[in-house]
């Protein structure tokens, strides 16, 4: 192979149907998510996220494989171990912005991030296109260079390339042959079948109407109102949302086959809901919302209402983000996500293996 590595600053300088060929049909790295990310403006200089796709080019053959990178300066928006290491090696000045990765910006959501078209030539052109952004970010003068939220299966690939991995933790939830919700219900142990019938009759108790939305039916002003409920629930936890409202509007328009809200309402208007992406049969949850504090909506709805709709739907599995206790006193399982870090600076490289140290990462084993 005679390959060329280039880096282009915008989405829509890649053609759609070359990019989906390597991304697949995982969601959160299809042509569509990206460009709605960028047209939207929740990417850019102003908000310390600069995108950047890479793109591995075989002259005859054109794009084999490619990735979703960014550059970040001065957000500490990390997810898992590295924010300690980051934070200690500014303080120790072995670390400054800005910051080189493979990975989404402001979605930790675990899945392939290092693209390549099927084949048998597929590991060895995302094994050709991680050693040249590596070496291409060695030059640049970068203290390290990362790819974040990647399965065992491609940490594995990176350890054997000589990253160190650090990890965090998701809540995931997988079909185990259940047909209907009932059935599945009767399988729980009988602590977690009596809370969710608790959060269920709560829920169920304010007398509004559940509804599961899907693409075009999710109108704007649903989104706006969902968009109100993201941000109370944010100002709650003394935050605010990671988006603007029109990275929701955007997405949803760009990937409308894929978009899911479901929803409690109180004559036709929305109260609490939350938003997911669906495809090749998995479920992937995104931000939760809710314009009312009503006891048990927010059980119900981020807990029992996907794995209800995902064993309806006939999907494999759902994937609910970061791990919480909520979530496995629900039935939810913890599931590691791994980030693979290369270091161009070794105290910022013995800092990091001090935290990962700590935090003893699960070895990546299993094939998943």
């Amino acid at each position: 192979m005679s390959l060329e590595l280039r880096v282009v600053p915008s989405i829509r300088d890649v053609d759609p149907l070359a990019w989906d060929a390597c991304a697949g049909r995982h969601p959160f790295v299809r042509h569509a998510f990206l460009s709605a990310l960028e047209a939207s403006g929740a990417v850019c200089a102003a908000r310390g996220v600069l995108p950047g796709y890479a793109l591995l080019s075989d002259g005859p053959r054109g794009l084999v494989a490619c990735a979703p990178v960014m550059q970040k300066s001065g957000t500490r928006r990390e997810f898992g171990p590295e924010v300690r290491w980051l934070s200690a090696g500014s303080a120790a000045g072995c670390f400054a912005w800005p910051k080189f990765q493979v990975g989404l910006p402001f979605f930790p959501v675990m899945g392939p991030k290092l693209l390549a078209r099927g084949g048998p030539a597929a590991d060895a052109q995302r094994a050709a296109l991680l050693v040249g952004l590596r070496e291409w970010r060695r030059k640049s003068g970068d203290d390290v260079f990362n790819v974040m939220h990647i399965d065992a299966r491609q940490a594995r690939q990176c350890r054997a390339a000589g990253a160190l991995l650090s990890c965090e933790w998701h809540s995931h939830w997988a079909n185990a042959g259940h047909r209907t919700y009932a059935d599945y219900l009767l399988a729980l142990p009988a602590r977690k079948r009596r809370q969710a019938r608790i959060d269920r009759h709560q829920a169920e108790s304010h007398q509004l109407e559940f509804r599961v939305l899907r693409g075009r039916d999710i109108r704007d002003e649903v989104l706006a109102d969902y968009y109100d409920g993201h941000r109370r629930v944010c100002a709650r936890h003394g935050g605010r949302p990671w988006l603007p409202e029109e990275a929701y509007r955007a997405v949803v328009a760009a990937m409308p086959e894929a978009a899911i809200l479901m929803a409690y309402a109180d004559a036709g208007k929305f109260v609490a809901g939350i938003l997911g992406l669906e495809q090749d049969g998995a479920l992937y949850l995104l931000q939760w919302s809710e314009r009312a504090t009503l006891a048990g909506l927010a059980m119900d709805l981020v807990c029992f209402r996907p794995i209800e709709y995902a064993i309806h739907s006939g999907l494999r599995r759902v994937d609910s983000g970061l791990d919480a206790g909520h979530k496995r006193f629900r039935d939810w399982q913890p599931v590691p996500v791994y980030q693979a870090h290369w270091f161009f600076n070794d105290e910022l490289r013995r800092l990091a293996e001090r935290e990962v140290e700590a935090i003893q990462v699960p070895q990546p084993i299993a094939i998943d």
